[in-house]
C-alpha cells in the first residue's frame, strides 16, 4: 500500500517551479515531508504552512527562514530542504507564509510544499468560509482524507468544525461515517477541493491494508470525480525518519494490598511479570516500530528475568516514590523515541493483540495518546507520543502517565477491546480471583 513517491512525482510533474499545496486532513505533514525527501537530492525545496504546522526536528532540513532573518539576502545554491515562516508560535508551531515569505520562496527555491489546510490533529474536518488556505500561486492541489474512519461513530473527537461537517455531508451526531458522507466530503462546492487551485489531486491516505484500499475503491466507484486529475490509494513510508516507539514495563510496585511481591507470584504456571514480558516481547517480535524494551525494577529477580528476555534494564532506587518515578526513570532511558508506550507489571493476561492495535493507531496518529477500554472502562497499556516526554519527565507521586492525560483530553483516543480480562491489573487476592474465573473459551489468551 506505499506509495512510490517517485514515480508519483514524475506522473504529476512536480519539479522546477512547482507550487503545491496539501489540503484536507489526516497525513498532510507525512506527504509534504515525504515529497521533500525525494526532491531535495535535485532541487532546492522550500516547506512552508499557509497555517500552522510543527516545528521540524533538527538534521532533517538545511535552514529555516523568518522575515527579518539576515540569511534571507543570502543566496539558496545548494540542493536540500528549506523551511519559510512568518513566526514561531510558542516554539512549537511554524505559522504563517506572507506575500513577502511566498515573493522569497519563489524568488530562491525551485519548488515549494505547502501544508495549506489545517484539522487540529483530527482526521475529518469541516471547512470555514476562509479555509483552506491555498495562495494564488498554486500549481497543483492534493487533497489528503484517511479512510480508516468509515464506519467510526461521528464526533467532536473524530472531526473538526463537526457541525460544518455535517452541513457539508448530511450526517448527523452520532451517525456512523458511510462511503456516501465520504462522497460528499469529497464533491461538495464546500468541500475538500473548493478552494484548490491548479491541477487537483486526491490521496485517500493512511492505507495500510487490504480492507482499507477497498474502502477507498468504494469511495472511488460511488463518486463522481471527473474533475480529479488522479486518484492515489495507500501510505507514505519515510525510511529516514523510521518510527520508533518505546515500551516500558513498570515493575516496581510495592504490592502492599497482596502482601507479598505480586510481580512474582506464580500466576497459572509462570511468575505474573513474567508473563507480561512474554506478550511484550511476541508484540516487540512482530513490530518493527517496537525497537526497544525498558524494564524499571526495584527487584533483582524481575531484573534478572528482564535480561533473559533481553531486555534493558532500568534500576529504581526509589520505589517508595510511587509509580510516577518509573514513568520518569523509564523515559529518561527511552529517548529518543516517536512513541512511549507504558505497561504495568501486574497486568498477567495482557494480549499482544492490545500492543498491536496500539500501534496501529499510532501510525495514524503518531501525535496522539492511544489508549484501550475494556468493557468500556479505559485501561493500559497507554501509548503516549514522543512530543509529551518533557511533561512526562515531570511527574511526581503515584497517579503516573494519568496526569499528562487529564491535561491533555483533546489528544485522546480510545480503542475498545471486550475481553475483559486482557486489562486485568492484580492489586489484592480479589483481583486475581476475578481474573482466573473469566478465563474462559470466549475470553481466553493468546498463548
Amino acid at each position: 500500500m506505499k506509495l512510490n513517491l517517485d514515480h508519483l512525482i514524475n506522473e504529476l510533474q512536480i519539479g522546477k517551479g512547482s507550487v503545491v499545496s496539501v489540503i484536507g486532513s489526516g497525513g498532510k505533514t507525512t506527504l509534504v515531508e515525504g515529497l521533500a525527501e525525494v526532491l531535495k537530492g535535485k532541487y532546492r525545496v522550500c516547506i512552508a504552512t499557509s497555517t500552522k504546522m510543527g516545528v521540524p526536528r533538527s538534521g532533517t532540513y538545511s535552514c529555516m527562514f523568518f522575515p527579518g532573518s539576515p540569511y534571507l539576502e543570502e543566496p539558496v545554491d545548494q540542493p536540500g530542504i528549506y523551511y519559510a515562516a512568518d513566526e514561531i508560535v510558542e516554539g512549537k508551531k511554524l505559522h504563517g507564509f506572507s506575500s513577502p515569505m511566498v515573493n522569497w520562496a519563489l524568488a530562491h527555491t525551485d519548488v515549494i510544499l505547502i501544508e495549506a489546510d489545517g484539522s487540529k490533529r483530527l482526521p475529518l474536518k469541516g471547512w470555514a468560509a476562509y479555509e483552506p488556505v491555498v495562495i494564488p500561486q498554486t500549481t497543483l492541489t492534493i487533497g489528503v482524507i484517511p479512510v480508516w474512519p468509515v464506519g467510526q461513530i461521528l464526533d467532536e473527537t473524530l472531526v473538526h468544525r463537526f457541525p460544518l461537517f455535517t452541513q457539508i455531508t448530511g450526517a448527523r451526531p452520532g451517525d456512523r461515517l458511510t462511503i456516501a458522507h465520504m462522497t460528499r466530503l469529497i464533491e461538495s462546492d464546500d468541500g475538500l477541493f473548493a478552494k484548490a487551485k491548479g491541477q487537483k489531486v486526491l490521496f485517500f491516505s493512511q492505507v495500510y491494508d487490504n480492507a482499507a484500499a477497498e474502502t477507498a475503491r468504494a469511495i472511488v466507484k460511488a463518486g463522481n470525480f471527473n474533475h480529479i486529475k488522479k486518484i492515489m490509494i495507500g501510505c507514505v513510508d519515510m525510511p529516514s525518519r523510521a518510527v520508533s516507539i518505546a515500551v516500558i514495563i513498570m515493575a516496581s510496585g510495592f504490592s502492599s494490598r497482596m502482601g507479598t511481591n505480586k510481580l512474582l507470584m506464580d500466576i497459572e504456571g509462570r511468575p505474573m511479570v513474567s508473563r507480561v514480558m512474554d506478550a511484550v516481547a511476541q508484540a516487540a517480535k512482530s513490530r518493527r516500530e517496537i525497537t526497544r524494551v525498558i524494564v524499571v525494577t526495584a527487584f533483582e529477580p524481575v531484573a534478572e528475568m528482564a535480561r533473559t528476555h533481553g531486555f534493558q534494564v532500568v534500576s529504581n532506587p526509589e520505589p517508595e516514590a510511587g509509580q510516577s518515578r518509573s514513568v520518569v526513570l523509564g523515559t529518561a532511558a527511552a529517548q529518543p523515541a516517536d512513541g512511549l508506550m507504558y505497561v504495568p507489571g501486574d497486568m498477567p493476561w495482557l494480549n499482544p493483540e492490545v500492543m498491536n492495535s496500539l500501534v496501529d493507531r499510532f501510525l495514524r496518529q503518531p501525535d496522539r495518546i492511544i489508549r484501550p477500554t475494556y468493557g468500556g472502562r479505559p485501561g493500559a497499556p497507554v501509548l503516549f507520543t514522543g512530543g509529551l516526554k518533557d511533561e512526562l519527565l515531570k511527574i511526581t507521586g503515584d497517579q503516573g502517565g494519568r496526569t499528562v492525560i487529564y491535561a491533555h483530553p483533546d489528544l485522546m483516543v480510545s480503542l475498545p477491546f471486550e475481553q475483559a480480562r486482557w486489562g486485568m491489573d492484580v492489586d489484592s487476592p480479589l483481583d486475581l480471583k476475578e481474573g482466573v474465573s473469566l478465563c474462559t473459551e470466549k475470553f481466553k489468551d493468546w498463548e
